[in-house]
């Protein structure tokens, strides 16, 4: 735990996954048959599955939309595989379409039957905390967001937005609604790309909606655009906000086979450091949201940058990095990887074997 409950946003997908658990036991049904018997076909949901082995048995397998990745070294865009993420029940892999999720939109809106009753929805929609840094400056006449459960909660010229973004490898997804107007909205998109473009197209909805003038909205596209501009830094500028004090970035010295085997840490398993293309490597696609690290030398021989991929997607993102040696300074004895973004602490690994 990095920080004591309902004191620090800390997003985590697996609780959702505990709770989808909590009703599969107390109502002895598959989640996925949970969802349609009590929630897709009550509302008229019949284009809506868990999963997509489940949307392909429904013979909807050809109206899955393709989805892609977008490489920036090479500036084009890949293909990426639909697949079942059956470790994120509760929190995503639902296959949908705009002309179904908008029900569930309107099911919220209007909140006067089941499955969703006004009790329901008071409780989903209760805040429960915030979520804006107070470091982090607020979007124009925009509240700080509150997370209810599973919605965030926040208010724009005056009036209360619920609004819940997501996405997975090659999708990704918006959905929101004003209350008080009873308006709403389903964006979704088939690249990582629309996780810019919806924000846009709800905010210009809403201003649509509020009747703002146009000289007198803020300029959405900017706004979302300089996010993304944010994320474009240099390959050194990203590995110096790592290592600020780091003067120089040094040359590898030891001998890599120095690094190398099979290091463990109870709670993240195994974790193989390997040599490719003359760097250190870990391969780790064998595991939910899988990827591949890259290592970089920085300082002393102990400190790296490793740069992450995700195994679907690709990407190329730093991430600190350190191996430590025992005190005859042979072979490193440990790794630390900073695999959580909600902690400064690194995740440690101890070496247990060499690689067969």
């Amino acid at each position: 735990m990095t920080a004591p409950p309902r004191t620090k946003e800390i997003y985590n997908n697996m609780m959702y996954t505990a709770a989808a658990y909590l009703v599969e036991n107390k109502t002895n049904t598959p989640f996925d048959e949970y969802l349609v018997q009590n929630i897709f076909k009550p509302l008229g949901m019949n284009s809506t599955y868990l999963h997509p082995k489940n949307t392909r048995a429904a013979g909807l397998g050809d109206r899955i939309a393709s989805g892609y990745s977008w490489l920036e070294d090479e500036k084009r865009y890949i293909p990426v595989s639909c697949i079942d993420m059956p470790e994120a029940i509760g929190a995503g892999n639902i296959m949908s379409s705009v002309d179904d999720a908008i029900k569930y939109i309107k099911a919220m809106i209007d909140h006067q039957s089941e499955p969703i009753t006004e009790s329901v929805y008071n409780g989903i929609v209760r805040g429960r905390m915030i979520t804006d840094s107070l470091e982090d400056p607020l979007q124009p006449l925009t509240s700080p967001a509150i997370y209810a459960s599973g919605w965030q909660v926040s208010y724009y010229r005056g009036h209360c937005i619920i609004e819940h973004d997501g996405s997975e490898a090659g999708y990704a997804s918006v959905h929101f609604f004003l209350p008080d107007l009873k308006f709403g909205g389903v964006i979704y998109g088939n690249s990582g790309g629309i996780g810019y473009v919806g924000p846009v197209l709800k905010h210009e909805l809403i201003d649509e909606l509020l009747n703002v003038p146009k000289d007198e909205r803020p300029d959405w596209n900017k706004i979302e655009s300089g996010a993304k501009d944010d994320e474009e830094e240099t390959d050194e500028a990203k590995i110096r906000e790592i290592y600020p004090d780091i003067k120089e970035i040094g040359a590898q010295e030891k001998p890599l086979d120095l690094y190398t085997g099979v290091y463990m840490n109870p709670g993240y398993h195994n974790v193989r450091v390997t040599i490719k293309d003359g760097n250190l490597f870990i391969d780790a696609s064998d595991r939910s949201m899988g990827f591949y690290l890259r290592f970089q030398h920085v300082s002393g021989q102990t400190d790296y940058v490793a740069w992450q991929s995700d195994w679907l997607e690709g990407g190329n993102e730093p991430i600190k990095a350190e191996f430590k040696f025992g005190p005859d300074g042979g072979h490193a004895n440990v790794v630390g990887i900073k695999l959580e973004g909600s902690t400064d602490e690194l995740i440690y690994f101890n070496w247990q074997k060499e690689i067969a």
